[in-house]
């Protein structure tokens, strides 16, 4: 198992056990990204090769979440960043 899989196996596990301080979509340039923050540290949510899962609209992480883990969409907040 490389590097890149443990780390998206244990984002897994933190995000089935809710066991995390803060969800964020971060917008930018028109890509959206998962964010999970734990313990003060921020994580960008990345597949099974390291690379950082993009997304084109909020809803599609959330509705991913609601699915996947039972989380709610009220419980993650949206940013933008402004290039």
């Amino acid at each position: 198992m490389t590097e890149a899989h443990k780390i998206h196996t244990v984002m897994v596990s933190v995000l089935r056990e809710k066991k995390f301080d803060r969800l964020v979509v971060k917008r930018f340039e028109g890509k959206c990204y998962l964010t999970i923050i734990i313990e003060g540290k921020t994580y960008v949510f990345a597949d099974h090769a390291g690379l950082k899962k993009e997304y084109r609209h909020v809803w599609q992480i959330t509705d991913w979440l609601e699915s996947a883990f039972n989380i709610r969409a009220e419980k993650v907040s949206v940013e933008t960043i402004n290039a």
